[in-house]
């Protein structure tokens, strides 16, 4: 056996095992219960796939919610913010104004300064600090400036607002329990909220209109979550803690018993918190113990960003922030009374970082640690999205029923089956042998988009669905290409081995032609689409790759097999086809 065909024969095989295997997840998901019946041990292994094929909305049932983010506010507030700055800066350079102020209404900050020096002096500031963020108009005989947002700064709030109301969104629904959310910003203000399985759609409602909360305290413990039906090892102090409002949000872990901590219940000042902790360079599941004395809260953090240094290129980037004057005398009382102890960022009830106090901090501080420059600029998102006030509405609500859902997936079910089956009789039916191999290769085509979807956890909607059965209608298109082609090639003559390498040669490029355009167009509809759209793109794409591996790769492996095994050179694609007459001299 040529070597070719054996690395072809392991790529197949291969791909085809894998395929099985990402498939089983979805296999032995119930959708019902949204529950796994994989056994254990698979789910614990970090070698064999676990994510199940989703089921969109228009399948599943559940809430469609169109939510409309005030991104005005948001520049309004970043105008506030420079106020702020502004004033502390003409104080330190001993810029002498009279006013600095927001007009009511109004997205500018008019400054009026005492004298010509003053006003030119912070012109020149602004020249050196502030020009790419803020346009300034001078207007010399009023002694005023009038400071804008400019319009790149501008887009930037607007894209990072709505981008922080997203990930505070996503939090709240995983932390709600509804599985499969899908929330993606929609335009310049709107994001898109979608829960498969939802039901009450005033709760969900109520989860994501309500403020977001951020708070910075002081670890007193950290210990390890206690899962249910899970018993604690000896040597350790169980301690639950219930939320005071709403009874079934209850937490148990564990603590040394070195900690010195009594069983049961907490003390009033003290709350048990959710997090991530790091050991061994891994971010686990940890509980941390926070004291709820002396608490500064996130509404007084102006800014906070990543901070990339050369002396941190081998320690990891930090994040710096930002707090108003009420913040930093809060914060500088926290931070003094507690140097070397830990200090907790928590955001919506979840422990982001607990970095060690090291020194006093007024209103500016860094948080420090091996973060990588994307772990800073998350951790720097997730302050500043704590920060954040801006005011948010539901624009637009859609409940679906469960029922439509089900009778879209039988129907589609039907369609895929009767499409598949059709194509099934017709190819064995015109290219009998031949046509079987083309059926089988048509099957394996819809494992692998099948598992590919799988894998990359994708949602399956009905315009998916949609796009399965036109890529049913269209694989078999390039081996009905490849058969015309060897056809025409026996009748000049050929043996059928020649006839097979000759037609698979000649037909490739008009079946890269073919599919290519289709392609593009997918592509297209991927980049501009939005929602069904873009689920019908994605089907479709996954299944032109598909088709073009199983078509000309997986149908080719089948037929070299077969002439390697039987000797003859006899092959069958349908009608009997006699060689040409060899033409000679009379």
């Amino acid at each position: 056996m040529e070597k070719g065909l054996k690395y072809r024969i392991i790529l197949v095989v291969s791909l085809v095992a894998v395929g099985i295997l990402a498939l089983m997840p979805t296999l032995f998901y119930d959708y019902n219960q949204a529950t796994s019946k994989l056994p254990g041990w698979w789910m614990k292994s970090r070698i064999l796939p676990t994510n199940n094929l989703n089921l969109g909305l228009d399948l599943r049932g559940g809430i469609d919610l169109l939510i409309g983010v005030d991104v005005a506010e948001a520049e309004l507030k970043e105008i506030h913010n420079w106020r702020e700055t502004l004033r502390d800066t003409y104080q330190e350079e001993n810029i002498n104004y009279q006013k600095l102020e927001v007009p009511r209404g109004q997205i500018k900050l008019v400054a009026e300064f005492s004298d010509r020096e003053s006003m030119d002096r912070a012109a020149e500031y602004h020249r050196r600090h502030l020009f790419q963020r803020l346009s300034l108009e001078v207007q010399r005989e009023q002694l005023t400036h009038i400071y804008q947002l400019r319009e790149a700064e501008a887009t930037e709030i607007r894209r990072r607002t709505v981008t922080q109301i997203k990930n505070i969104i996503s939090r709240r629904i995983d932390d709600f329990g509804l599985r499969e959310p899908t929330v993606a910003v929609q335009g310049d203000s709107r994001i898109r909220l979608q829960l498969p399985g939802a039901k009450d759609p005033e709760d969900v409602k109520s989860l994501v209109v309500s403020t977001a909360r951020l708070d910075f305290m002081i670890v007193e413990h950290v210990g390890e979550l206690l899962e249910e039906g899970e018993t604690a090892p000896s040597g350790s102090v169980v301690v639950t803690w219930t939320h005071p409002t709403d009874r079934r949000k209850r937490l148990d872990c564990y603590f040394p018993i070195e900690s010195g901590l009594e069983p049961g219940s907490l003390p009033h000042h003290l709350r048990l918190v959710k997090g991530k902790e790091e050991v061994r360079g891994e971010r686990l599941d940890a509980c941390f113990l926070l004291s709820e004395e002396g608490v500064v809260s996130g509404k007084d953090l102006v800014d906070a960003r990543p901070r990339f240094t050369s002396e941190q290129i081998g320690g990891g980037a930090s994040v710096s922030f930002t707090l108003n004057r009420r913040g930093a005398s809060r914060f500088a009382r926290l931070t003094g009374e507690n140097v070397g102890r830990r200090l907790a960022i928590v955001l919506e009830d979840f422990v982001e970082s607990a970095p060690v106090v090291r020194s006093r901090i007024f209103d500016r501080g860094e948080i420090s640690g091996d973060f990588t420059p994307d772990e800073a600029t998350v951790l720097a998102t997730v302050l500043r999205s704590g920060a954040l006030d801006v005011q948010i509405e539901i624009e637009e609500e859609r409940v679906v029923g469960a029922s439509l859902g089900a009778d879209a997936i039988r129907q589609g079910e039907r369609a895929i089956f009767w499409g598949f089956l059709l194509v099934v009789i017709f190819m064995v039916a015109y290219y009998s042998l031949g046509g079987l191999i083309a059926d089988l290769a048509l099957l394996l085509n819809i494992v692998f988009i099948l598992a590919v979807l799988s894998l990359f956890n994708a949602t399956l909607t009905l315009p998916g669905i949609a796009g399965i059965v036109l890529t049913v209608g269209m694989a078999v298109d390039a081996n009905v290409l490849i058969f015309e082609r060897v056809r025409e090639e026996m009748r000049t003559g050929k043996t059928p081995h020649a006839s097979i390498e000759a037609g698979y040669a000649k037909a490739l490029w008009t079946i890269l032609d073919a599919n290519i355009t289709t392609l593009v167009a997918a592509l297209v509809l991927l980049q501009w689409g939005t929602g069904p759209i873009r689920g019908f793109a994605i089907t479709l794409a996954v299944g032109i790759f598909a088709s073009l591996f199983t078509a000309i790769v997986v149908t080719r492996v089948v037929y070299d097999l077969m002439f390697h095994y039987r000797k003859g050179h006899r092959i069958s694609i349908g009608i009997k086809l006699e060689p040409a007459p060899s033409v000679g001299r009379k």
